[in-house]
């Protein structure tokens, strides 16, 4: 009898664990649970954090949180600023990432574009955060050699992206130039010139390259 009482014990503290996944880490250092939490994101006002659906909490007095095991840290700015980062992997080198929109607008056309781009932080051991870049994770993963290993890749596809990127450009605007500078008079062919097709693919290394870089630098930490 005690043993299945000790059983349904267990099974009972395991169950309320798992539900428990929902939590706000205040600035003032309180660490609050609750069975019921939503980020909140009005197109007229601030962000805010709602829990049990009555309790709001203001962004700014928040340090982290996390929503049904998604974890958010708070991240400042120089200028006094935050955002909140998500955490991709958890240990003691935590790598976060952050996706960024960028609004442009063509006064010629009217036309307005937008673009987003991922940037990748991590911190070591509760330390500081830092931009997860190939002469920061050199320096803080210097005592694990297959760690220096995957970032030396990185630093090879990152080599490979910038050369393939200027020649490129170099290629496209050559062929190009030469192309508007024969003369009027010549016949000139109708067909796209291969230059432009090779430059113009040359010029998207960077990002044919992005995600294998991005696997070896969280190979790197994830060692």
């Amino acid at each position: 009898m005690k043993q299945i009482l000790l059983f349904f014990t267990i099974v009972f503290i395991s169950f309320g664990t798992l539900i428990a996944q929902n939590i706000i880490g205040m600035a003032d250092g309180r660490e609050l649970e609750y069975q019921q939490l939503v980020l909140k994101q009005p197109l007229l006002s601030k962000s805010y954090l709602l829990a049990e659906d009555s309790i709001k909490y203001a962004m700014d007095k928040v340090n982290y949180y996390q929503i049904n095991g998604d974890y958010f840290k708070k991240r400042f700015f120089e200028n006094g600023g935050y955002e909140f980062m998500y955490r991709e992997q958890q240990g003691t080198i935590e790598l976060y990432s952050v996706v960024r929109t960028n609004q442009s607008y063509n006064a010629g056309t009217g036309i307005s574009s937008s673009s987003s781009s991922k940037v990748n932080f991590y911190s070591k051991s509760n330390g500081s955060i830092k931009k997860a870049n190939g002469k920061n994770l050199m320096m803080d993963l210097a005592d694990c050699e297959l760690c220096v290993q995957e970032l030396k890749k990185a630093k090879t596809l990152n080599a490979i992206s910038v050369v393939g990127l200027v020649a490129g450009l170099g290629i496209f605007i050559g062929t190009a130039a030469s192309d508007l500078s024969k003369p009027d008079d010549l016949d000139k062919s109708t067909n796209i010139p291969p230059g432009l097709f090779v430059g113009g693919a040359l010029c998207t290394t960077p990002w044919i390259l992005c995600g294998a870089r991005r696997k070896h630098i969280s190979r790197s930490i994830e060692l």
